[in-house]
């Protein structure tokens, strides 16, 4: 039912970009945008699966040429789906994740002393972070 109704999305909203990000979505939204017509279609690649097993790989290769463009989010995980998907150098983009790092600026020394001592952190000591 919800593949129907997902096709009847893309088909039917005027869908300009699918953009998947993992296996299962990719899978079925690369056939799943075509079928629909959708102009563009990109698949995000996010690290190496090497625990995929080999009717997977196979799948992700049937499937791949139908998206426009793969993205791996590094060099490594582009050498893996060139290698063991084989999905073509010229189809992959490498786009690093990231952050602009001006909207986590320290408010000052003294404010970031004091959140840190809040913490029972040291007041000179290294913080990193992710999110």
């Amino acid at each position: 039912r919800v593949v129907g109704q997902l096709y009847w999305i893309m088909r039917h909203r005027g869908i300009d970009i699918v953009h998947t990000h993992g296996f299962s979505d990719a899978l079925l939204g690369r056939v799943l945008a075509r079928l629909a017509g959708v102009p563009v279609v990109v698949s995000s690649l996010h690290n190496t699966l090497v625990w995929k097993h080999r009717f997977q790989l196979l799948l992700d290769r049937l499937t791949s040429p139908l998206a426009d463009a793969i993205i791996a989010v590094s060099h490594a995980v582009a050498r893996f789906a060139e290698e063991r998907e084989r999905i073509g150098r010229d189809r992959l983009r490498v786009i690093y994740p990231g952050r602009d790092l001006k909207h986590f600026s320290p408010r000052g020394d003294v404010a970031l002393g004091a959140m840190k001592r809040s913490l029972g952190l040291h007041p000179q000591g290294l913080v990193v972070g992710g999110g």
